[in-house]
C-alpha cells in the first residue's frame, strides 16, 4: 500500500514537471517578461495569435517524432489555449478546423498521426 502511494506521488511529480516544461519553460523566462508576452509587445496580438494557431498545427504534424507524444499534445494544447486567449473566445475555431480537417489525401509519414482527425 505504501509503495502504491509513493508511485502515485512520483507520477504526479512527473506530470507536474512536464506541465512546467510546457507552460513556462525556463529558457523562455530569462528576461523580465516571458517570451510570448515580449512577442506580443513587438509584433502585436494579431500576429502572435496567428503564430499560435500555426504552431499548434506544427506540433500536431510532428506528433511523437521529436518529443514524447504526450509532451507534443500538451504543447499543442498550450498553443491552442493561447490562441483562444488572444482571440478572447471560449471556443476555438482552430479546434473546429482540426476536427473537420479531411487529411486523407495528404501523404503523412508520421505513424503517430491519425490522418482522419
Amino acid at each position: 500500500m505504501k509503495n502504491n502511494k509513493i508511485d502515485e506521488v512520483n507520477k504526479v511529480n512527473e506530470v507536474n514537471k512536464i506541465l512546467e516544461v510546457v507552460n513556462h519553460p525556463e529558457y523562455y523566462n530569462l528576461y523580465s517578461i516571458e517570451a510570448i508576452d515580449m512577442a506580443i509587445k513587438i509584433w502585436g496580438k494579431e500576429k502572435v495569435k496567428d503564430c499560435a494557431e500555426i504552431t499548434a498545427f506544427f506540433y500536431r504534424m510532428r506528433l511523437g517524432l521529436k518529443d514524447d507524444i504526450d509532451n507534443d499534445l500538451e504543447k499543442e494544447k498550450w498553443w491552442l489555449d493561447k490562441y483562444k486567449e488572444l482571440n478572447n473566445t471560449k471556443s476555438s475555431k482552430t479546434v473546429e478546423k482540426y476536427q473537420n480537417l479531411n487529411t486523407s489525401s495528404i501523404p503523412i509519414n508520421n505513424p503517430n498521426i491519425n490522418p482522419n482527425i
